[in-house]
């Protein structure tokens, strides 16, 4: 989220729902902002925005994940030695497997593909959907247009875990109702065209089998090769790490975004979260990644927090598969040279997750802390209207703003700013 959107669209979930829609009666619930229990078993249909939402209960996810939660808690059982004796082979390849589905999501579906932060060769992509598969999260495509839904709209009505609902809504319990109507039509209006072409995404996208595969049969069938113990790895590299790891991205969602501080923009929910970064490969200093999504570190110190997402995308930079990494620190580069060069489509990605982006001249400035303190006399409003656009001529020549023209000084304090050069597209952009 940026400091353009506001937070006051927090009705509860399904506060504005006609009675008579309800498949079930219920006694009118509280004005509490909270969800209740009457709430959550309300179902039906809703005629809104001129078509016909569902909402209620998602069965089909209620069954799917109290089961996963079963069989999980199991391989917990089983894991914990409360069952029988457990090597620590079988423990080791727990540990790998964890991180392996973790970083799947953290360097794959969220900072390379959802934010675009960095570019990768087709062989560190298919790695990384290999990993995201394992993670059974669905599919890429979907993650990706869910979590910048998220950016877009965080915390609001918009966002499909807003966590204003509350930490269970946040954690979970968005997962077990219908999207709302709000969701369901910003999620269609996210811009995916960048994702859409791209012919490894689209494999796991449109073979279901796939993930489940990668997820349960592919650790037990590892864990049997090195250990010889098929059906544990099943139990225990399957089904425990996937319920453990189902929780880490979770609290991401939740408890990142409802404890702890909030130094680089105090007026949003997402907080700076050592745990979470523990639980989730470096995932929980959010704070600093809604006010920077574009960083691919997600964090200010990069390898001085605990992050080890971040750990793995540099070691692929070092061979040369990894490149074009945007970062924070780029503002402070003035060389032209030193910039990275930012796409057209990079832009457009950037800019329909709420980034506070401007094209001027040929170079992309990142405005968030000058946004942030109010900094421009004219207000911060001026500066909201233009995010996303090239405002070159705005900016240069005054036009659309009574011929007001910008002084040097305040040319000199906008390249402080300057985050990378405008290209067209992949083909000229220049590998880092």
């Amino acid at each position: 989220m940026t400091l353009a959107q506001t937070q006051t669209d927090t009705k509860p979930l399904y506060a504005d729902l006609p009675n008579h829609h309800h498949h079930h009666t219920h006694k009118s619930s509280s004005s509490s902002d909270q969800l209740n229990f009457k709430q959550l078993l309300k179902s039906g249909t809703i005629d809104k925005y001129g078509e016909t939402f569902r909402f209620g209960p998602h069965w089909f996810n209620i069954s799917y994940l109290s089961t996963m939660h079963v069989l999980g808690i199991y391989g917990l059982y089983i894991m914990l030695g409360l069952y029988q004796t457990l090597s620590w082979g079988v423990l080791g390849m727990a540990l790998f497997f964890y991180y392996f589905s973790n970083v799947g999501i953290t360097a794959g579906a969220h900072r390379l593909w959802a934010h675009r932060t960095y570019s990768a060769s087709n062989s560190v992509e298919f790695l990384l959907m290999l990993m995201s598969a394992c993670s059974n999260q669905g599919s890429v495509l979907k993650w990706a247009r869910d979590h910048r839904v998220h950016h877009a709209h965080v915390d609001t009505d918009k966002d499909p875990h807003d966590a204003n609902q509350g930490f269970w809504y946040s954690h979970v319990g968005w997962l077990l109702h219908q999207k709302r109507p709000e969701v369901v039509l910003a999620g269609r209006s996210v811009y995916m065209d960048d994702l859409n072409d791209n012919k490894i995404l689209q494999f796991q996208h449109k073979n279901a089998w796939f993930s489940p595969f990668m997820c349960f049969v592919f650790p037990a069938l590892v864990t049997g090769l090195f250990t010889g113990e098929y059906l544990k790895g099943m139990w225990v590299c399957g089904f425990a790490r996937y319920m453990l790891t189902l929780h880490a991205t979770w609290c991401v969602n939740s408890l990142a975004h409802l404890w702890g501080s909030r130094p680089y923009i105090p007026s949003i929910l997402p907080r700076e979260n050592l745990l979470v970064s523990i639980m989730a490969a470096g995932e929980g200093w959010h704070n600093y990644h809604h006010a920077y999504p574009y960083d691919y570190r997600t964090s200010e110190y990069g390898l001085w927090q605990w992050n080890p997402t971040t750990v793995f995308i540099d070691f692929f930079g070092a061979f040369g598969h990894v490149w074009g990494r945007m970062s924070h620190e780029m503002r402070k580069q003035g060389d032209d040279q030193e910039l990275a060069e930012i796409t057209r489509r990079d832009f457009e990605v950037m800019s329909a997750q709420a980034a506070c982006w401007l094209l001027i001249d040929g170079h992309v400035y990142d405005v968030t802390t000058f946004v942030g303190k109010k900094l421009h006399p004219g207000g911060s409003k001026i500066i909201k209207q233009y995010f996303g656009k090239d405002v070159t001529d705005v900016f240069l020549k005054g036009e659309g703003t009574k011929k007001h023209v910008h002084t040097p000084a305040a040319l000199n304090l906008l390249k402080s700013y300057r985050i990378g050069k405008f290209v067209e597209n992949a083909d000229a952009k220049k590998k880092n």
